[in-house]
C-alpha cells in the first residue's frame, strides 16, 4: 500500500488554519465566553487534541485567531469578541499579548 503523498507539515498546517478559521467564524457570531473548544473542533472536522497541539489553550486560539484578523486589516469582525474576551480575561492579559504582536499598527488599550 502506498502512503499518502501530502507531507505531514501540510497537513499539520491545514489542520492549523481551519481550526483558526473555525475560531474565527465562532468568536466573531458569538464572543470568546459563548464558544466552546469542542464545537471549535467539531466546525474544523478537526481531533479536540489539534487544539492544544497547535495552540495550547482557547486562550492562546483566540489570541492567534485576533492576532490574523488584525494582521489582514480586518478589526471590524472581530471586535465584538475582543471585548468580550477583555471582559472575561482581563484588559491586561488583552494588551500583553495582542499589543506585542502588532507593533507599528493599531492597538487596542
Amino acid at each position: 500500500m502506498s502512503q499518502s503523498t501530502v507531507p505531514s507539515n501540510v497537513t499539520l498546517q491545514s489542520t492549523r488554519d481551519a481550526l483558526l478559521d473555525a475560531a474565527e467564524t465562532l468568536f466573531g457570531e458569538r464572543g470568546y465566553a459563548s464558544v466552546g473548544i469542542r464545537e471549535i473542533a467539531e466546525f474544523a472536522h478537526a481531533n479536540l487534541a489539534s487544539i492544544k497541539y497547535h495552540f495550547g489553550s482557547k486562550s492562546e486560539l483566540y489570541l492567534e485567531t485576533v492576532r490574523r484578523v488584525m494582521g489582514r486589516g480586518v478589526e471590524e469582525t472581530m471586535i465584538a469578541a475582543v471585548v468580550d474576551y477583555a471582559r472575561d480575561a482581563g484588559a491586561k492579559a488583552l494588551s500583553v499579548a495582542v499589543l506585542p504582536a502588532k507593533k507599528n499598527g493599531p492597538c487596542l488599550q
